[in-house]
């Protein structure tokens, strides 16, 4: 589970280097089930992975989600077998790769995406 401890590890780094453990609650990993989870208070986002081959990642809060996976049964998305389920459960086509040379750029997406619903959220509430 090498892959697992260096996505931890980049996501780490990337939270710190955007300066985002403010939103951070919890950060820890399970080797044993190949997940990583952290809970940003709202949003709870849970990686799953083996290696970089079979992923799934998911964000969610109370009421929606959004899925990042590439299970190859969507063969209709150009970034095929990528692909991303949307709030209202549609198919689209993903912004990450999940790749090891990509990791770090993925992770960075993926945070940018949390940190972009807090703003919408602040805004609402105000």
């Amino acid at each position: 589970m090498d892959c697992l401890i260096k996505t931890f590890n980049t996501l780490r780094k990337v939270i710190e280097e955007k300066r985002y453990e403010m939103y951070v609650k919890e950060l820890h990993y399970d080797l044993k089930r190949g997940l990583i989870r952290v809970d940003f208070g709202i949003y709870k986002l849970t990686i799953r992975q083996y290696c970089f081959e079979d992923y799934a990642i998911v964000l969610h809060d109370d009421k929606e989600y959004v899925k990042w996976d590439n299970a190859p049964h969507h063969r209709h998305v150009s970034t095929y077998p990528h692909h991303m389920h949307n709030e209202n459960g549609n198919v689209r086509e993903s912004q990450i790769a999940w790749r090891e040379e990509t990791l770090e750029k993925d992770l960075m997406y993926i945070l940018n995406t949390i940190i972009n619903r807090y703003i919408k959220l602040a805004r609402k509430t105000s």
